[in-house]
């Protein structure tokens, strides 16, 4: 059954209608089903206990769909628009607008727990955040993690790992523990550092340590291509800083470094990549020195024996020097 409006007012019962030129208007009554139309299309509907706009079949108790749907919530003058959240009528969180600073609150029944101002900042704790995020309060890391890949310019980690340290990881700066050394009653670790060089070629060529070498990619055995490791650690990193060359996407595609431990005729080794475009121009005219960071994070022991080699993935020979970062655990 339904009720629609026809050409000129009138009243049936309870209903009042204004002239519908079109007669395009209507309420359509059905079982359990109250659909409500204007300008010949459904704009809302009760059906059994649930409410539909701009759909006729809701999957819940309010149910608002559209290009774009929103609700909008518009409170008067010095008001706290928002939303209260509960549980067998007990209130549990408060979402709304605070007209005293226009921050977006979050509440647990009456106490605020977080605030968004308008210009971004996050307060947790605090309701007048200084930074981007700003914590009044503990901060808990739960979960551990490797070491991170050389993020882009302007970005950066902090992560834990399992030896239960703390650490950071730019695009500028290779992992440092941030626990070692200062006042914070860590130790500091002792680095060993080797200067390499290397023909930079699709072909991978072994880095060579004696800087007027040029070895090729099936040195395995010639000392010059070698490194005795000093102390138990790690392998840090490898800093691959070329000369004289462009380094991008176009001119050298991805680069490669292979570190290979205690290995029979580099039978297996450990790959890092790093494109060209992630590297970054540290001198520019004469010699202009492009440098990327690849980090490893790779285990090791007193006595191994580690071999390096590079290649990339387009492009001709360019000299390259390579700095080799020890850190002991």
């Amino acid at each position: 059954m339904s009720y629609k409006y026809s050409k000129g007012a009138q009243v049936i019962g309870d209903l009042k209608a204004a002239s519908d030129t079109q007669r395009d208007t209507l309420i359509d009554f059905e079982e359990d089903y109250i659909g409500f139309q204007a300008s010949g299309s459904v704009v809302m509907v009760v059906s059994g206990s649930n409410v539909g706009i701009g759909t006729t079949s809701p999957g819940c108790e309010l149910h608002v769909k559209g290009d774009d749907a929103r609700v909008r919530i518009d409170g008067d003058s010095n008001s706290h628009p928002g939303l209260e959240i509960s549980e067998n009528g007990t209130r549990k969180w408060i979402i709304f607008n605070d007209y005293g600073n226009d921050n977006l609150t979050f509440k647990t029944n009456s106490n605020t727990r977080m605030s968004i101002q308008q210009a971004g900042n996050v307060g947790i704790g605090t309701t007048s955040p200084i930074a981007e995020l700003d914590v009044s309060g503990k901060i808990a890391i739960t979960s551990e993690s490797s070491t991170p890949s050389q993020p882009s310019d302007g970005q950066g980690y902090l992560y834990t790992k399992s030896d239960g340290k703390l650490y950071w990881r730019s695009y500028d700066v290779t992992e440092t523990d941030l626990t070692s050394g200062g006042s914070g009653g860590g130790s500091s670790s002792n680095r060993s550092v080797y200067m390499g060089y290397v023909s930079l070629q699709t072909t991978a060529r072994v880095v060579s340590y004696d800087l007027g070498a040029n070895l090729g990619g099936t040195a395995n055995n010639n000392f010059k291509g070698m490194i005795i490791v000093p102390f138990g650690g790690t392998l840090d990193t490898v800093i691959l800083s070329t000369k004289g060359a462009t380094v991008n996407d176009t001119n050298f595609g991805d680069i490669v470094v292979t570190a290979y431990k205690n290995q029979d005729n580099f039978s297996s080794g450990t790959a890092v990549t790093v494109n060209g475009d992630n590297f970054s121009q540290k001198a520019s005219g004469t010699p202009n020195i492009y440098s990327g960071v690849f980090d490893f994070s790779l285990s090791v022991s007193q006595g191994d024996l580690i071999q390096i080699k590079a290649n990339r993935g387009t492009g001709g020979s360019t000299d390259t020097l390579v700095t080799v970062v020890f850190t002991e655990s």
